[in-house]
């Protein structure tokens, strides 16, 4: 582009300063929302990739079934499976077994304590597989000895300030007892296994099982270091073929089957969701392909905006356009020089983008709950990239609008003839169409999902959750004394029941074997729940058939169980439990078992999220130490009634963490993403419309410019404004609602497909489409009335007076 041409471009952007910085504006928005979610993908794929092993690092994954109905797809392994395959495997090169704790315990060190979440065990051998670096102490041996720990930067400064950590003593929730013998630097680069990790413990800390089958006692993640040139697939059959060696028989006598494989540490982020238990693996592809498509979307509407707006301002530059092409310009010329305009544009837009990125990135990853800290100035190998990002989209978006104004006729251009043509009509009703498509589709998609989490967060569970607090008695200082405990907090005058159980509300449950009478073959896996007798009652639970618990017969704590509703049903009992008896199996060889009796059937509950179909559950009223105590509140001052129950607390221990949280916000946070990804659509939503709304009002500028003689023409003959106003909003409403035609099948499709995950789900209903429906009429009309209007009471003799 010659200095000339630059002017010119200059010039005409002073002269045209409202539709330019509509078209910057609008080109900036998108692509800022493009490179914000591209940003996002970018940091979701890095996870763990930073280790120099990361490309032969895997997991191990037990798929299969025991018992007849028990499906089995976890990442954990049993504790001499690592050792066992790299001693006779030459593919495998090393091992390291990891087992997380997932709840906040207490840390002591002297007189302070500290309430710490995340605490990992590991092998030795840790920091030969994975790259986390140690500031002090020997990565050799520092998790080598018994009751050792290694612990991060941060962690050391908060637990002992300024002074030395190594030979420092810690006590673990107040039973075990670990030295410091490492500090590891803290990491810069996401991770699943080690970016919140504030403690690694030896793993020969942990009290486990010594027993060296396979599947007996699978509690811990186990990863593999593989030879360089070693084929995972070939490695995985010759586990499968030890594996079956070893415990083929067993799992017969189960009556089921597993299968190993192998998942790649590079996976573990996005490709850990299907698994039936937490895998540490916290992303989803499923969410990078949703906010993929969103981004795609946005920058296409952004695109097709610019090119509204570059082609329904073309009659300004008509005269231009002949004047150039009268004194020599050739058309190769001047589409070359609107190429280079459109692409400018997009390197200014590329740039304001580029600061809103910057500005926006912390408030959106504290929205997605990443630490995106790192934004397109800081990530200097993105530059290429986005420079080239942005010639793309200039050259992608500038292409029509080039070669359209380079092909006006110089004669037509300055006698004042209409530089429209039904080609270029036919393309901008076909742009707007397809932006209003994918506007409506985006607003029908997040109305249908908020509608979606919200049935998930109001559904009845089966039990009242409303004012429930659980009390976690996971402390050992604690947890012997919860009678006295639990007295004390009925005696507080707002509470309005107290019962406990071994496990809370919400999550998995413990499993147990069972088997039917004269069935011995059939081994049945059923979720249990141990409770106190007067559970059912003080949850408001419902008793379908037979009797609740009675704290005045013995026997029922002793060999009667409640069933739900989908066990009965499960067993072919649901008609009439009551009496049946199941076999719990003690022990496998020689086999011993328990025989329970069947003296009820309480209603279905959910204690997982609606995702998954409610399991089938037996409830036992045995002797147990409670690891947690539900307490009804009463309405009122609920802030009052906690302070005093932590007050009876610590005048019970004052060793042990206070650990608590409601029913209803703990089953909310299952949702978490959903509702996440939901209000990041809603504000994504917005933008694609904002966006849109721009090509509407370009088009509906271009098209009351190019009509203004046949409106003059009509107000002379005696058309009123409103009949103007309609005739040419008329023409617009019949895209949009052409644009619904096209988005409605479409939107349905992918919210079925979405609404799939969910075991308990809505129905999609018209209602939905409805407010689509008005939301788009609405919005396209008030983008065209405003042009209509002007142009319906415009004074016919301006319009006609060159005629």
């Amino acid at each position: 582009m010659s200095w000339i041409d630059f002017k010119l471009f200059l010039r005409t952007l002073r002269a045209n300063r409202l539709s330019a910085f509509i078209n910057l504006l609008g080109l900036s928005v998108g692509m800022a929302a493009f490179l914000l979610i591209g940003l996002f993908i970018l940091h979701e794929f890095r996870y763990d990739r930073f280790h120099e092993n990361a490309d032969r690092l895997v997991r191990i994954v037990f798929n299969g079934r025991i018992g007849q109905n028990q499906h089995l797809y976890v990442p954990i392994s049993s504790s001499p499976m690592g050792p066992n395959i790299t001693h006779k495997l030459s593919d495998v090169e090393n091992w390291v077994r990891l087992d997380y704790m997932d709840r906040e315990e207490p840390v002591r060190y002297e007189d302070k304590m500290f309430l710490e979440r995340h605490i990992l065990w590991a092998d030795s051998g840790l920091f030969d597989l994975f790259d986390l670096q140690l500031v002090a102490g020997n990565p050799s041996t520092a998790l080598a000895p018994k009751d050792v720990a290694v612990i991060s930067e941060a962690t050391a400064k908060k637990y002992f300030g300024s002074d030395d950590p190594l030979g420092k003593k810690i006590l673990f929730n107040n039973r075990y007892e670990y030295t410091i013998s490492g500090v590891f630097r803290d990491l810069d680069q996401p991770s699943d296994f080690f970016g919140d990790v504030p403690i690694i413990a030896s793993y020969s800390s942990l009290e486990r099982d010594d027993n060296e089958s396979w599947i007996s006692e699978i509690s811990y993640q186990t990863f593999l270091l593989l030879a360089p040139n070693a084929d995972p697939a070939q490695v995985r059959e010759e586990i499968q073929a030890m594996f079956e060696e070893r415990d083929r028989e067993f799992i017969e006598q189960m009556g089921g089957f597993m299968n190993i494989e192998l998942q790649a540490l590079k996976d573990v982020h996005l490709y850990s969701n299907d698994f039936t238990m937490d895998a540490r693996g916290e992303g989803s592809i499923h969410t990078v392909r949703q906010f993929a498509t969103i981004a795609v979307f946005i920058l296409l509407l952004a695109v097709l905006n610019f090119v509204n707006l570059s082609t329904a301002r073309s009659a300004t530059r008509a005269k231009q356009v002949g004047v150039s092409k009268a004194v020599g310009a050739s058309r190769r010329h001047l589409a070359r020089q609107f190429l280079m305009e459109s692409v400018l544009l997009a390197f200014g837009a590329l740039l304001l983008a580029v600061i809103l990125v910057e500005l926006l990135l912390p408030t959106f990853g504290a929205l997605l709950q990443r630490d995106m800290r790192f934004g397109l100035i800081a990530q200097y190998q993105l530059i290429p990239f986005a420079l080239f990002f942005a010639l793309l989209v200039g050259t992608v978006a500038g292409t029509y609008p080039a070669f359209f104004l380079s092909s006006f006729r110089p004669v037509s251009m300055l006698k004042s003839k209409s530089t429209s043509s039904n080609t270029g009509a036919r393309l901008r009703a076909a742009l707007v169409v397809l932006q209003f498509a994918i506007s409506i589709t985006l607003i029908a998609s997040t109305l249908i999902m908020k509608q979606q989490v919200e049935f998930a967060r109001n559904k009845k569970l089966g039990y009242d959750r409303e004012q429930l607090l659980t009390l976690n008695l996971y402390d050992s200082d604690i947890r012997p004394q919860h009678e006295a405990l639990i007295q004390s907090i009925e005696q507080l005058e707002g509470v309005e029941s107290v019962t406990s159980a071994l496990s809370g509300m919400v999550g998995s449950q413990r499993n147990s074997v069972y088997l039917l009478p004269g069935r011995e073959r059939e081994q049945i896996f059923l979720a249990t729940k141990y409770v106190q007798p007067d559970f059912v009652q003080k949850l408001g639970m419902s008793i379908v058939a037979g009797r609740d618990f009675d704290e005045k017969i013995a026997t029922d704590k002793e060999d009667k169980i409640l069933l739900n509703r989908a066990a009965a049903r499960m067993l072919g009992w649901e008609d009439d439990p009551v009496g049946k008896q199941i076999n719990d199996i003690q022990d496998l060889e020689p086999l011993k078992t328990e025989t329970w009796t069947v003296i009820g059937m309480v209603e279905d509950f959910h204690f997982e999220s609606l995702r998954e179909a409610i399991r089938p559950i037996v409830i036992k009223a045995t002797e147990y130490d409670p690891r947690s105590v539900f307490i009804r509140l009463k309405a009122g001052d609920i802030e009052s009634t906690v302070n005093s129950i932590e007050e009876v607390w610590k005048r019970i221990s004052d060793r042990a963490a206070f650990d608590y949280y409601f029913v209803d916000e703990r089953y909310d946070e299952q949702y978490k993403d959903e509702i996440r990804n939901g209000r990041l659509f809603t504000w994504f939503t917005g933008l694609a419309i904002i966006i849109a709304c721009m090509g509407l009002f370009a088009l509906a500028a271009f098209a009351a410019e190019q009509r203004r003689k046949e409106v003059g023409i009509r107000k002379v003959l005696g058309a009123s404004s409103m009949t103007i106003v309609s005739l040419l909003a008329r023409d617009f409403l019949k895209l949009v609602g052409i644009a619904y035609l096209l988005a409605v099948p479409a939107s349905y499709f992918l919210m079925n497909q979405r609404l799939e995950q969910f075991a308990y789900r809505i129905e999609i209903g018209v209602g939905v489409y409805l407010v689509s429906a008005v939301l788009a009429i609405l919005v396209a009309g008030l983008m065209v009335a405003g042009h209509a209007y002007k142009a319906a009471n415009t004074d016919p003799v301006k319009s006609l007076r060159y005629e």
